[in-house]
């Protein structure tokens, strides 16, 4: 992956984390806000500058981060801020034990991509469900935890293999036409006019004749009927 890809070829979204304390998961979590980091800024006013005054960075502020979950029969919630109560705190020799917490962002197969991890980190509030008839969702239950800063690790995840893109059908190519050769026709001279008149005229007399031929012979025919039955 190159140094400003994003991770848009994983598919993840604002709903595809984990969330693990101490390297355990605590269930599905509905939500975790709060990752973000501030610099306090110091303004030092110089004499004779007008214009402007210095601003100098001072302390990093991490806000608080919140943890949401549906309410389910683990009470580990409720168990980890138990830790850090003052009977607690007296308990174990005025000493409170801190955690890592890591949230980490995952692919929509499951395969982690980037996460930060929370350092000594312990829970400040916890709330429970709100009740009420007009209400039906889910009930849920939000922890807030404080913590001294986070690191970001991205975990070099290679991105799945793209599917080849079918390169497109070539169109049949038309065949050109041949270009159509000229016939010249050469005119008929005036000896091959009278020629193919006289041919013409030849024809015309033969079918003439055929058809006189005919008719004499259908004549005879019914002649000789006619004499056979008068002699009969």
């Amino acid at each position: 992956m190159a140094k400003f890809d994003s991770y848009r070829d994983f598919n993840p979204t604002a709903a595809t984390f984990l969330v693990e304390v101490d390297g355990k998961q605590l269930g599905q979590f509905s939500g975790a806000s709060g990752l973000s980091v501030s610099v306090e800024v110091k303004e030092v006013v110089e004499g004779g500058q007008n214009f402007h005054t210095h601003k100098l960075p001072g302390r990093f502020t991490f806000d608080n981060v919140r943890l949401t979950r549906g309410v389910t029969e683990d009470n580990g919630f409720l168990a980890w801020i138990d830790t850090t109560t003052a009977g607690a705190f007296e308990k174990n020799g005025g000493k409170m034990k801190r955690t890592t917490v890591a949230i980490t962002l995952v692919s929509a197969a499951g395969t982690r991509l980037r996460t930060w991890t929370l350092q000594e980190a312990f829970p400040v509030s916890w709330s429970g469900p709100d009740f009420a008839l007009a209400n039906d969702d889910f009930p849920v239950e939000e922890l807030e935890i404080a913590h001294h800063g986070f690191t970001v690790t991205d975990h070099k995840a290679k991105a799945p293999a793209k599917k080849a893109k079918k390169a497109p059908a070539k169109k049949p190519v038309a065949k050109k036409r041949k270009p159509y050769k000229k016939v010249r026709i050469k005119p008929k001279s005036a000896a091959e006019k009278l020629l193919d008149q006289a041919k013409a005229r030849a024809r015309l007399m033969a079918k003439q004749a055929a058809r006189k031929q005919e008719g004499l012979a259908k004549t005879a025919a019914r002649q000789a009927l006619n004499d056979k039955l008068k002699g009969d």
